[in-house]
């Protein structure tokens, strides 16, 4: 087994497996790592909604973060289904419910900058033929934006490890990392198979990359959420609703319903009081879907960074190691645009968005 490379990326999921897909297209002799047996286990465990959150209607630059993230992330799925990106996705628009005036005019405020991205309005009058599921008694109306998109995240990790593959990498699965250790020289990096060793480490672990042993701690916190997915036979949802939670049509003809949001340090479970909270969504927002057969309920782990920004370029006091993690809800949506930024970083020693989201912010009081 190889046991130099020019670049070792460590983790396997969406922001991984993109990344480790542009090296090698760009030459470089990469090393794709993830210590579980199919990889991306974060990204995995993602419900699959590629929607820019409203929450970032407060933060331009991570509202434009997300934007392109979207826009690169299309790309990518016609570059990976050769032009059928239906075969990962299916496209939904969003309503983003408003619940009164008050809520309303809090969203136009923190949008006031770029109205555009809250959507169309529709009054509460009209969202019943837009959305026949909808219980409208208590919405003050919705913005509808129609760029929203559901992906099978588990095919699309699947998909972007095996276009690594195919484009020479090579990616070992089931392959933990003990250790990584930046020298003048290069990077060590300890395995469970071995020691291995390259010219640089990208770490992309998403909610594991906070504590990777010879490594300053990173702010990378893993938050939990909690998802289900409803057997509809008899009806069928049309949009990506959106309000506390979320519930959305997936790929597979099911709903998929979440996602909770759960303090750092919980480990992945699914719990009573968690199904409670998507079940109260579902009775007062889809009551229809209330009733649905439920076909299974899973959690998984965000990354989470203590200002909701990711963390991406070269870790303070070494260009040999470049953290790519911390992406929280939007890693999905941009991980696609991820790969292409550590790509162009490493490639070329520049990149704007690892400038702008530099974890130099992050050791800056030290």
């Amino acid at each position: 087994m190889k046991q130099r490379y020019d670049t070792i990326v460590i983790g396997a999921g969406v922001v991984g497996a993109s990344t480790a897909r542009r090296l090698a297209a760009a030459g470089a002799d990469v090393c794709l790592l993830d210590a579980h047996h199919t990889g991306g286990r974060g990204s995995r465990a993602a419900a699959g909604v590629g929607v820019p959150s409203v929450r970032l209607l407060g933060d331009p630059e991570m509202l434009a973060f997300a934007e392109a993230g979207r826009k690169q992330l299309r790309a990518d799925l016609e570059e990976l289904t050769g032009g059928e990106p239906g075969l990962l996705r299916v496209e939904a628009p969003v309503l983003r419910l408003v619940r009164d005036g008050r809520h309303r005019a809090e969203l136009e405020s923190a949008a006031a900058g770029h109205p555009d991205r809250l959507g169309t309005w529709l009054e509460a009058g009209r969202l019943g033929e837009a959305e026949p599921l909808l219980d409208t008694r208590r919405l003050h109306g919705a913005y509808l934006d129609t760029g929203g998109m559901v992906l099978d995240a588990d095919a699309y990790v699947t998909r972007l490890q095996q276009a690594a593959c195919a484009g020479g990498a090579d990616v070992r699965l089931g392959v933990a990392v003990h250790s990584v250790e930046p020298d003048a020289t290069g990077v060590r990096v300890a395995t469970q198979a071995g020691r291995l060793s390259a010219d640089r480490v990208v770490v992309a672990a998403g909610a594991w990359s906070g504590a990777l042993a010879g490594l300053p701690p990173l702010p990378v916190a893993p938050l939990r959420g909690q998802m289900l997915r409803l057997d509809t036979p008899s009806a069928a949802l049309r949009h990506v609703v959106s309000g506390s939670v979320y519930a959305a049509p997936a790929p597979n003809g099911t709903v998929v319903v979440g996602a909770t949001e759960e303090p750092e340090g919980r480990t992945e479970a699914v719990t009573p009081e968690g199904l409670l909270v998507l079940g109260a969504f579902l009775s007062r927002t889809l009551p229809r879907l209330a009733a649905a057969s439920l076909r299974t309920a899973w959690s998984g782990l965000r990354a989470a960074t203590p200002d909701g920004r990711p963390l991406l370029g070269p870790l303070p006091g070494t260009d040999r190691v470049v953290v790519a993690a911390g992406h929280g809800g939007q890693g999905l949506l941009t991980g696609a645009l991820t790969g292409h930024a550590v790509t162009a970083l490493l490639c070329t020693g520049h990149d704007e968005w690892c400038t702008a989201f530099s974890p130099d912010r992050t050791f800056a009081d030290e």
